[in-house]
């Protein structure tokens, strides 16, 4: 199983159409099974479309605008590609006055359900610390997994509010509340180094697909400053795929680096090989 997690900074890009392309390449090349994607963008007054691919999680999901980038990507993979990706998008809060942003998972199998779960502590989507968590149960190789893709909060925001703690703890409810495997995709906001805050918090329930590879490419997802990090000047390693059972990575590899594939974002992307065995979900179970 092959898996992807990138923000995608999206419209917010400079060349975001060729980018999206480079994005779409990579996506058919690798034939990745899940993907995870942050920063979606759409504009606020841009007309409400239909998608034949795309899931709600229930009639009151929020709508799906012509230019949410989720939507264009899987229109071009379809397109250009011959790829066909089915894909679910919920709405965290608005973005420099003229974007509705959120997260999205994208599969090349069905969703056998999809959930949207409160993720931050504040809930007003006028209010940028507002987050969401976006998942599905997905079938590959005859086993239900739930993904999830996310954008979290820093330990403590900019402006000094405590808020990964109280969202580490929701994450724990979605893995108590799960009965099956659960991968957790994203922009976690919380550097690996940092010892005593938001990693270190993370696993006492999570496993990093990362540091149980056999093989790694790569390793930092963000290098020098960017929004949020304006004052960091090296690299840092904050988008994981953190799973709740111990499954064997036979890769973890960084792409869209320059190396792997070209800078599409002011995030790298971050992706697993994995293998699947059939374990119960609690045998390797952090405690």
């Amino acid at each position: 199983m092959k898996l992807l997690t990138l923000n995608t900074h999206s419209w917010l890009e400079a060349d975001a159409l060729e980018k999206m392309d480079e994005i779409a390449q990579m996506i058919a090349s690798q034939s990745f099974d899940v993907i995870a994607l942050q920063e979606v963008n759409q504009s606020v007054n841009a007309p409400i479309v239909h998608s034949p691919f795309h899931f709600s999680p229930n009639s009151q999901g929020h709508p799906i605008r012509q230019d949410n980038f989720a939507l264009q990507l899987v229109q071009k993979l379809e397109s250009d590609y011959h790829c066909t990706y089915y894909w679910t998008y919920a709405y965290n809060h608005i973005a420099y006055d003229r974007y509705e942003e959120g997260v999205v998972l994208l599969s090349k199998t069905p969703f056998q359900n999809v959930m949207v779960y409160p993720l931050s502590k504040i809930t007003d989507p006028n209010d940028y610390h507002t987050r969401v968590l976006v998942g599905a149960e997905i079938k590959i190789q005859n086993q239900i997994f739930d993904f999830y893709s996310l954008h979290a909060s820093w330990w403590v925001s900019p402006e000094g509010f405590s808020c990964f703690p109280y969202e580490v703890e929701k994450l724990k409810e979605v893995q108590q509340n799960s009965s099956h495997p659960v991968f957790l995709m994203g922009d976690f906001n919380n550097p690996s180094h940092i010892q005593g805050e938001g990693y270190s918090a993370l696993q006492k329930d999570w496993w990093d697909s990362y540091s149980l590879a056999k093989e790694t490419c790569g390793k930092y997802t963000v290098m020098n400053n960017i929004a949020g990090w304006d004052d960091n000047q090296g690299g840092l390693r904050i988008d994981f795929i953190m799973m709740s059972q111990k499954f064997p990575i036979s890769l973890a590899k960084v792409y869209f680096d320059g190396k792997n594939g070209k800078i599409v974002s002011d995030h790298f992307g971050y992706g697993v090989d994995l293998l699947l065995t059939n374990m119960d979900k609690r045998k390797d179970a952090k405690l």
